[in-house]
Order: structure tokens, then C-alpha cells, then sequence
């Protein structure tokens, strides 16, 4: 089959109008025609030293988790990132201007980290706008994005990516705090067709999370997707703690295994960090559970590389809030293309690859949109003037400003069996469910 690039497969559909253009043929991030393309005015480039911006180039860095006291990483979401530029620029980039890519500062998983490095970002380096935003810890530094109207790009795990215009999270608003909110239901959507059931009606699913900002809220998305598709959950607490590894799994592992009126539930999900997802799937295996057990962290070869985690996580179900790349995708082909141009090491395309590489490709698209004289007032415009995006084969249908107060509610599951990944389902949209079916915000 022949390789097609993503440049070809993007569309911008405009609300309201039946009218599907292909970036490559009207601009747009995803493989825009980005050598001074015709979305702004024809006066030529503006200059803004104080927001990253010269007539020929705009800055921008990203907030990477690359080490921690846990021993957690997300430091290839830099590569992707690096990566999708890198093509954008090769391509002569976005309305004349070059994208001056300053990598990434570490965050270290660290919340007193979390303002110092947004502050540097943008008051030190003034960076124009922060991707990928790779923070578990988010929040005063959000708050200060949010208050200076910076935009930030990545993986909406934290409160921080909803409810304002400044926050893109390349699946929408994951975490909301307001009960209107809508969430995703595909966590929930994929066990149903893991298990060949239309919902979850007669079954039970427990969760557990780290004691974060992330894991506080990330907890009642994922309870509210079960609860909306039929599932009694007992058991949904954010009790491990951070900062420090854990060790012994066994109290989480037994409070689980009895949390059903004195029994297992039928499914489990972890939301949490990696090395924590594998303490606890040892040790809820090796207590007997065995029900499927879900996470959404472990999509990466590394994993499999080790014997220890690899081991540990053998039968496990990971959900992928994209296309998978166990399947053939013309997006995962261009990608893993894009990702050897800048590190001809890399054979495999890995989750944290993929969070850096969307997140460039949606901001690249919104900086086609907003033209020739740019701010962040009129990037921010643009950004959020209702346009629908897709990466066929890639990710689902995004929008804004709608996406900063709903989930995109698409995914694929994995298993790991045999020390590798195997599709189990491909990429799949369901539902959204306000966040008030649990009755609480």
C-alpha cells in the first residue's frame, strides 16, 4: 500500500458550512502549506521580542517531565515535538516564519518546579507559547499561563487545560472541574467491546489514583465514563502518595480485592504514573485478580525491554486516546518518518513520542489560522474560532473552544501478551457524560 503522508489526510471543516478543504491545498498545521501561506494579511510579518516573535521566526519550549524522583519520564514528548517542527520547517514554515524550537525545561515531576519553569519559559526564553505541556503537577504554573494569556499545547491531564481559551489539550479537556463539563467514555466504551458486552450493566469496575492534582481529578473522569455506561463502581480513591517511590502495593492491592461487598470488581483501572501501574498490576496478579486491568501510561516500548516491568505488566490493557501503532496507519508511517529525520536511532514510535508530536501539530495548525501579523491575541482568535480538526488514522475530530470544556471521546486498546503489544481495538469514537452523573463536580 502506498505510503500516504499526513500532509494529504488533514481537514479543517468550518462550522456551520459543508465545506471540507485539504490542508495541504488551504493551510493548516497537520502538513499545511506552511512556505508563507495565505492565512493572514499581506503586509508582511510582525515583531514582538517581549512574545517570542521576529518577522521570520517564533519562539517556542516546552514543559516535559525528564526526570523525577521516581524514576518517571516523559522526555520523548520533546522529540515528538521537535520532530513535527522540524518537518514544518523543512516544509519553509508557517506564513514565513521558522519555528526556533528551544526543546524542553524539566519539570522533575516536582510541584515547586511547577511556576519556576513556566515563569522561565515565558519571562526568561519568551517563548511565544509552551509545547508540549507534559506537566502531571500543572497548576500554579497554568494559573500563571492563563492569567498572561499563553498558550500551551499537550496532554490536557490537569484541570489547568479546561474551562479558558488558553489550554489545548490534543484530547480535549480530560480533567474538568465544573459538573456541566462533558468527559469521555471510551475507557469504559473499549472494555465493553474487549468483553463482547453492549455495557456495563450487572458488572463493576474500581480505580485507584495517586494523591495529585492529576490523580484528584483524573479519578472522577474515569468513574463518571463507567457510571455513565452501566458499571457499579465501589472502589475509586486517590490515596497512593507522590513524591516518594512506593514499595508495598499489598494495602492498595487488598483494598481493591475486597471493595466489591467483600470481592474483586470485574475490571480495574489504574490512574496513575507508570512505575506505579506496575507495582500495583504485580501485585493485584499475584493477590489473584483476575479481571482485566486497564491503564493509559504503559504505551511504550521501554516497558517491554526491561524483564522486571515487563513481566509485571504481562496481560495488561492499555488505552490509547489515539490510533494505536500496532495497526497500519498512513499518520503513524508519517510520524515515525518525521521522528527518524531528527533521531535516525528511533525505531518505534512510543506514547510519550506521540503526546509531543500531536501537540506540535495542533498548534502548528492554529498558527496557520491566525496569518501574517501575529500576537497571542490573534493566535488565541484563531485558535478557538470553532474549526474542526482530525488526523485521520491519527486522532479524533477536535474543536475549540468546545474542546476546552469536553473530552474527545476516541481511543484504542492495547494488551501486552507475549512481552509485546497487540491490538485489541482500533481507534474507536463513543460518547461524552457530563461529569455530573456522579452528582459532584
Amino acid at each position: 500500500m502506498r505510503k500516504a503522508r499526513l500532509t494529504t489526510g488533514f481537514t479543517t471543516v468550518a462550522v456551520g458550512t459543508v465545506m471540507v478543504c485539504v490542508l495541504a491545498a488551504c493551510g493548516g498545521g497537520g502538513g499545511s502549506k506552511n512556505n508563507n501561506g495565505s492565512g493572514g494579511s499581506s503586509n508582511g510579518n510582525n515583531s514582538n521580542s517581549a512574545q517570542g516573535i521576529s518577522a521570520t521566526s517564533i519562539k517556542i519550549e516546552g514543559d516535559v517531565v525528564k526526570t523525577s524522583a521516581v524514576g518517571y519520564s516523559q522526555k520523548q514528548a520533546d522529540l515528538g515535538a521537535k520532530a513535527r517542527f522540524n518537518r514544518a520547517n523543512q516544509e519553509g514554515g508557517v506564513n514565513g516564519r521558522k519555528i526556533d524550537y528551544l526543546g524542553s525545561v524539566d519539570n522533575k515531576l516536582d510541584p515547586s518546579q511547577d511556576l519556576p519553569v513556566v515563569k522561565q519559559i515565558v519571562q526568561q526564553d519568551h517563548a511565544f507559547a509552551v509545547v508540549p505541556m507534559v506537566s502531571p503537577q500543572l497548576a500554579q504554573g497554568g494559573q500563571f499561563l492563563v492569567q498572561n494569556n499563553v498558550p500551551f499545547y499537550g496532554w490536557g491531564i490537569t484541570p489547568t487545560f479546561c474551562n479558558n481559551n488558553v489550554g489545548f489539550g490534543f484530547t480535549g479537556c480530560l480533567v474538568p472541574t465544573s459538573a456541566s463539563d462533558q468527559v469521555s467514555t471510551a475507557s469504559a466504551g473499549l472494555i465493553d467491546k474487549l468483553l463482547g458486552i453492549p455495557n456495563g450493566d450487572g458488572k463493576s469496575s474500581a480505580m485507584i489514583a495517586e494523591d495529585s492534582t492529576a490523580g484528584t481529578f483524573g479519578i472522577k473522569v474515569t468513574q463518571a465514563a463507567y457510571v455513565a455506561d452501566g458499571w457499579k463502581v465501589p472502589y475509586a480513591k486517590s490515596v497512593i502518595p507522590v513524591g516518594s517511590p512506593t514499595t508495598d502495593f499489598t494495602p492498595y492491592a487488598q483494598a481493591v480485592l475486597h471493595s466489591n461487598n467483600g470481592g474483586a470488581p470485574d475490571v480495574f483501572f489504574h490512574v496513575t504514573t507508570a512505575p506505579n501501574v506496575i507495582g500495583l498490576e504485580s501485585a493485584l496478579t499475584r493477590a489473584g485478580f483476575k479481571g482485566p486491568q486497564e491503564n493509559a501510561v504503559t504505551y511504550d516500548p521501554s516497558y517491554l525491554a526491561n524483564p522486571s516491568s515487563r513481566a509485571a505488566l504481562e496481560g495488561a490493557y492499555v488505552f490509547v486516546q489515539y490510533q494505536d501503532f500496532q495497526g497500519t496507519s498512513s499518520a503513524n508511517e508519517q510520524m515515525l518518518k518525521d521522528v527518524q529525520a531528527v533521531d535516525p536511532s528511533v525505531k518505534e514510535l512510543t506514547q510519550d513520542i506521540a503526546i509531543g508530536y500531536y501537540s506540535a501539530d495542533i498548534f502548528l495548525h492554529h498558527l496557520q489560522a491566525a496569518g501574517h501579523n501575529l500576537s497571542r491575541e490573534s493566535f488565541l482568535k484563531a485558535a478557538n474560532n470553532g474549526s474542526s480538526y482530525s488526523v485521520p488514522q491519527g486522532i479524533g475530530a477536535i474543536s475549540f473552544p468546545n474542546a476546552h470544556e469536553n473530552s474527545v471521546p476516541c481511543g484504542s486498546l492495547v494488551q501486552i501478551s507475549g512481552g509485546k503489544y497487540v491490538e485489541k481495538v482500533p481507534l474507536t469514537c463513543f460518547k461524552n457524560t457530563p461529569l455530573s452523573i456522579l452528582g459532584k463536580s
